[in-house]
């Protein structure tokens, strides 16, 4: 008796580790080139490929930035991503994925990078905000003008997902040097003066909140 229970017992710990084994597996190879550690931004070269964790800043008027707001929630952000699905008979059914964005600032608090926004930038937004909407409403009109064509009958529902100012993303790309273009100022964090711009990797340029990225 004691001997099955103690089999048991052994058995119960080997499928709990085994269980979190599959989901570290997974994780990492949903980083795919993220899976390596990050660069301080102070440590940067020209010309390498590096992964940078820190958090968003806005661009500022000086770089051509413009005011972004989200579609749904209306918050101010550098960038966002629209998952829309429909409800199917036992499970909800993707219909359409789109973005938009300006660009942002990466600060680690060692410096600050330029992380521009392209056709080439591959963006992952895990963290999303849910929102279900049936035929009418606030949520279906804010819509309308990003997925129109998806929007004729039936509820729905999106996933908003933003890179807001002071939101943690892992970035990717290749690191180029590039003198701060701004007016010179001093002080604060918000305009601390930048002295790299990311572009695309052979991989392309990324854009990811996953915390398994993070870190």
């Amino acid at each position: 008796m004691m001997t099955a229970g103690m089999v048991a017992f052994g058995l119960f710990w080997i499928s709990i580790g085994l269980s979190i084994l599959f989901v570290d597996l997974r994780a990492w190879r949903r980083a795919g080139p993220m899976q390596v550690r990050p660069k301080a931004v102070e440590a940067l070269h020209d010309g390498e490929e590096a992964k940078l964790v820190g958090t968003v800043q806005l661009l500022e008027e000086s770089d051509g930035g413009e005011p972004l707001r989200a579609p749904v929630s209306g918050r101010l952000c550098a960038g966002f991503e629209l998952r829309l699905a429909r409800r199917g008979w036992l499970r909800w059914l993707p219909l359409a994925r789109t973005r938009e964005g300006r660009g942002f600032y990466l600060d680690d608090g060692t410096g600050a990078v330029l992380v521009p926004w392209n056709e080439d930038v591959r963006i992952e937004l895990c963290t999303a905000a849910r929102s279900h909407e049936g035929k009418r409403g606030r949520v279906r009109r804010a819509l309308r003008p990003h997925v129109a064509p998806f929007l004729s009958s039936g509820a729905v529902r999106c996933d908003e997902g933003l890179l807001v100012p002071g939101a943690r993303v892992a970035v990717y790309g290749r690191v180029r040097e590039r003198p701060d273009q701004r007016p010179s100022q001093d002080g604060s964090y918000r305009v601390r003066p930048y002295r790299f711009v990311l572009e695309p990797s052979r991989d392309g340029l990324l854009v990811s909140d996953d915390r398994a990225v993070l870190g």
